[in-house]
């Protein structure tokens, strides 16, 4: 990691960028107006073992960075340059991280975060990071909830007013002063006897419980639905 990636960030400008990446996010998440729904499916979940595993599409990573921060909650991020700055960001917003992704280094990563989640830190995963396609779930997010016994937890997040960049994941940057849904699906428990196999068979369901999410978020962003306990969330 040290090669490629410590030489992308040797240089003043990169360092720079890197040291105050963080603070347009605070000042643009500030202006956010955030509900949550779903938070009671996280609450059960958490009884037992006490931690959870998020996993969302690649496109509402930022905006998931500014609700979840300062939580400690442990990021799978590639080892890619790019990803070396992605894990320093993320870290100034309080987060952790464990290098990795299901193309390179993915058995380091699925031992790490399984480590994490046995000392009761949450976790995260883009499933179709980091090249997508867009909605794809590869078998790591229900690998090392399989191992470790951590619950998945879907995640969707839209917005009312937003720029979509035209990348291959469509990524999401809410406009100041939007309001940002976020929505937790319903707990998802692997087999604990597939705990040391690598089954897919967990992989469809995952992709559909996200497909939904993002659906239901997307409703209540654009009026065309109205949840029944949404959660306000100071930002």
């Amino acid at each position: 990691m040290r090669g490629i990636a410590g030489r992308f960030v040797a240089g003043p400008l990169t360092r720079a960028a890197i040291s105050i990446g963080h603070l347009p996010l605070l000042a643009v998440g500030r202006t956010w107006t955030i509900r949550h729904v779903g938070r009671e499916r996280v609450d059960r979940a958490r009884r037992s073992p006490g931690c959870v595993l998020y996993v969302f599409t690649h496109g509402v990573l930022l905006p998931l960075a500014f609700t979840h921060r300062r939580r400690d909650v442990q990021v799978l991020i590639s080892e890619s340059r790019d990803g070396e700055v992605i894990a320093r960001i993320t870290q100034a917003l309080g987060f952790g991280s464990v290098r990795g992704s299901s193309s390179r280094g993915g058995g380091r990563a699925i031992g790490g975060l399984t480590r994490r989640a046995r000392q009761g830190y949450d976790l995260a995963i883009t499933p179709d990071g980091p090249r997508g396609p867009r909605g794809s779930v590869s078998p790591g997010a229900w690998l090392v909830a399989g191992r470790s016994g951590v619950p998945i937890i879907p995640v969707g997040v839209a917005a009312d007013r937003a720029w979509r960049l035209r990348s291959w994941d469509r990524f999401l940057v809410p406009k100041p002063g939007a309001w940002v849904w976020v929505v937790y699906g319903e707990a998802v428990r692997p087999d604990p006897a597939h705990k040391g196999e690598d089954h897919t068979d967990g992989c469809p369901r995952i992709e559909t419980d996200l497909a939904r999410v993002e659906e239901e978020a997307d409703a209540y962003a654009n009026g065309r639905a109205r949840p029944l306990r949404p959660l306000r969330v100071a930002a």
